[in-house]
């Protein structure tokens, strides 16, 4: 965690860290040299009231001054290469909102066995650009996020939602590893080799 926030440094202005659960006062020690504002919360919702945690510190005010926000969990390890070659590759692209990988739609639904599972960026790291940032519909999402009580509901509730919601709204979202580019419905898992 120490390694990837100092990496990620290199590209960003203020580090907010939530974390999850306690923490030991050495990592509470490295983890406050590494960033900007340490939160120690109960681990209530996930990764998900992790992130509206830190937004809620921020203030939506103060996150539209901002030309990006990136929630970003501990689920992504490295960088195993430079993070410039996924920013500069992204800054490059037209959008309103990017992850470092996407899963393709999966039919049915894996967790509900009907429907489908819709294409998503994967909530593991999302870059959120200006325009989608300063928008109401931003705010609202997060305002009226629901109750995340078990993984399942992470996944069904946030995690495959958002990208969808944000795209029926006219928002552009892209994906740094595309699935349609792999041979798999989530190549940042299952083709670890070639992406």
């Amino acid at each position: 965690v120490i390694f990837l926030l100092e990496k990620l440094r290199e590209f960003v202005e203020r580090i907010v860290v939530v974390s999850n659960g306690n923490l030991s006062k050495l990592s509470e020690i490295a983890i406050k040299a590494s960033c900007d504002q340490l939160l120690v919360r109960e681990n209530v919702g996930f990764d998900v009231w992790g992130y509206k945690t830190g937004i809620d510190a921020v203030g939506f005010d103060a996150l539209s001054e901002y030309d990006e926000l990136i929630l970003l969990n501990d689920t992504c390890y490295g960088p195993l290469f430079p993070f410039s070659e996924m920013f500069s590759e992204m800054e490059r692209r037209n959008c309103d909102f990017w992850g470092s990988a996407a899963h393709s739609k999966v039919t049915p639904n894996p967790f509900t066995g009907t429907g489908h599972l819709p294409r998503h960026l994967t909530a593991n790291f999302i870059a959120v650009r200006e325009k989608m940032l300063k928008s109401r519909a931003f705010k609202t999402y997060w305002e009226n996020l629901p109750a995340i009580k078990t993984y399942i509901d992470a996944i069904m509730l946030h995690e495959s939602q958002f990208t969808k919601h944000f795209t029926d709204l006219g928002y552009s979202a892209e994906a740094y590893v595309d699935p349609d580019k792999y041979g798999s419905q989530y190549p940042a898992f299952i083709n670890v080799d070639e992406t």
